[in-house]
């Protein structure tokens, strides 16, 4: 699945960047905001459903064909029973929250994508838990090559966003439509409401950790539009793209392990301690690597597909380069957790920075605009690293982190000399932090990308 889903993220970038190259930045600030409002309720809409679902079914009593058939069931009825009060909760927030009459009424628009995402989701757990790998993939780049073609064919027409949004939600009825009728033939939905209770007991368990760094990453959004309005949430959001991508990019290949790690963490432990180790050297390494593209050539990439359009985001995109190294580096931390289902542990960082998040949103914005919500989300996800070095300092060093990545960034960042990163890279050689070795096992993982 490596390489669809590196096709995915590339084609999820070219939605971002047609929807920001057709639009006016106020108007596309207006569609940002939007979305970023409903992920805040993530919550709801993917209800810890992925764990659950596989949970049910792995300790179902009759199997694990009966018990997924079963939970599948379940969770449409949960689904179902949840669609008014969810949808009134998001009326009632957005209608005391949200200023602007424009982005109120796209929010009540974009709350039938989101809810019918939410049903596809269902299908999509069931495809993951049967290995329709190959499925999942063609899927997945269909439904992006559609959003594209029906951004492309209604902004060819209209400017106006609230025709946008309701070709979004045709969108997502032929996609669950396509969802359906991929999937029935796998499953045989059943309802067992006897299991209900003790489903949506579990649900409550998985669903509060997984959407808290989500909802951090688009708080800063709807607080920029409060505070700046819609067109500061361009800006914003235009230069962060660029880190999300070379983040995606290294995320996607360091979760293909995370099935072998699993695995050899129950029954081989000292194989599990020199894979995270593994996996921590060659993070750090991307780390630099990406701070250096961030740093010194996110501006001019920016100014090469968007000319001086959202020219007053591009002075902040050097900002996103300390992002970057902070997120990839923690992201082996974040697979430490996982693999063990430390999820008191996970709830505790990630509360803690998304509450530092808003706090210092709060105080930066106002003082200092746009540039204050990427400082914001700096501080708060460096303290979340350093937390998560802590609780992980038996299967990492701390030493390597600060040898290897904060003295390269200060280095490049104070001298700011091209000539540098190559003398980096002759660095870690000597350090033996890459070697022939690890391209080789590069290579095999990517060999078997497609069996992962």
């Amino acid at each position: 699945m490596f390489s669809s889903s590196i096709v995915s993220m590339s084609l999820s970038l070219a939605i971002t960047f047609l929807l920001a190259k057709l639009l006016s930045p106020i108007a596309f600030g207006v569609i940002v905001t939007a979305e970023a409002f409903l992920e805040l309720f993530k919550f709801f809409f993917n209800f810890g459903l992925n764990n659950s679902i596989m949970k049910f079914a792995s300790e179902h009593k009759e199997g694990f064909q009966s018990g997924l058939n079963k939970g599948i069931g379940n969770a449409f009825l949960i689904k179902a029973l949840m669609f008014l009060p969810l949808t009134l909760l998001i009326i009632v927030v957005a209608k005391f929250t949200v200023k602007d009459p424009l982005i109120l009424k796209i929010i009540y628009l974009y709350i039938g994508v989101y809810l019918l995402e939410s049903f596809s989701f269902v299908f999509g757990i069931a495809r993951r838990a049967l290995g329709q790998f190959k499925l999942i993939s063609a899927i997945s780049i269909l439904n992006k090559l559609i959003r594209l073609s029906i951004i492309a064919l209604v902004l060819n027409f209209t400017k106006d966003l609230s025709i946008l949004v309701l070709a979004f939600v045709l969108e997502k009825i032929i996609r669950l439509f396509i969802s359906w009728i991929t999937t029935i033939k796998f499953i045989n939905i059943e309802i067992e409401k006897s299991s209900i209770k003790s489903m949506i007991y579990d649900c409550f368990g998985y669903a509060f950790v997984d959407p808290l760094q989500g909802v951090q990453t688009k708080i800063d959004r709807v607080m920029i539009n409060s505070f700046l309005g819609s067109a500061a949430v361009a800006f914003y959001t235009i230069p962060s793209k660029i880190t999300s991508a070379i983040q995606g990019f290294i995320k996607t290949g360091s979760n293909t392990l995370i099935p072998n790690l699993h695995n050899t963490y129950r029954n081989k432990n000292e194989d599990y301690v020199n894979s995270i180790k593994n996996i921590f050297r060659l993070s750090n390494i991307a780390a630099v690597l990406s701070f250096y593209v961030i740093y010194f050539f996110s501006e001019k990439i920016l100014y090469m597909f968007f000319g001086d359009k959202y020219v007053d985001g591009y002075a902040i995109a050097f900002c996103f380069a300390y992002l970057a190294v902070i997120n990839i580096c923690e992201n082996t931390s974040e697979i430490i957790f996982t693999t063990k289902a430390s999820h008191k542990t996970r709830v505790f960082y990630k509360t803690l920075s998304l509450i530092i998040n808003i706090v210092m949103n709060l105080l930066l914005i106002p003082s200092m605009g746009i540039k204050g919500a990427v400082f914001a989300t700096i501080i708060a996800n460096a303290v979340r690293m350093l937390i998560k070095f802590w609780f992980s300092r038996k299967e990492l060093q701390l030493l390597d982190f600060i040898y290897f990545v904060l003295l390269p960034v200060l280095v490049l960042q104070f001298f700011q000399n091209e000539i540098l990163i190559v003398i980096y890279l002759v660095y870690v050689f000597w350090a033996k932090q890459i070697t022939l070795n690890d391209f080789n096992r590069l290579f095999n993982v990517w060999a078997k990308r497609d069996k992962v």
